[in-house]
């Protein structure tokens, strides 16, 4: 049996710290379980070209939420797609 949370993020412009959406899915036994999503304020610019992306937009995002995201994230396995 193997559990683990698949994490997606959004990015306000280029920086990967400049979060604005975050999506995590949970997997048991290669079956979806739960799936939580958020929008997340980085406190940063939005660039047009993300903009355009992902359609999310400075107005759109709520208070940075990072507490909230440690308890969906919980003890699961994390594995992450370190895409440049």
């Amino acid at each position: 049996m193997m559990t683990f949370n698949a994490i997606d993020v959004e990015t306000a412009n280029h920086s990967r710290w400049s979060i604005c959406q975050i999506g995590i899915c949970s997997v048991i036994n290669g079956e979806i379980g739960d799936q939580w999503e958020t929008l997340v304020n980085p406190e940063t610019d939005f660039i047009p070209f993300n903009v355009r992306i992902h359609g999310i937009q400075k107005a759109d995002v709520k208070t940075r939420l990072w507490r909230e995201i440690g308890k969906e994230i919980g003890n699961a396995v994390k594995v992450t797609d370190r895409q440049a």
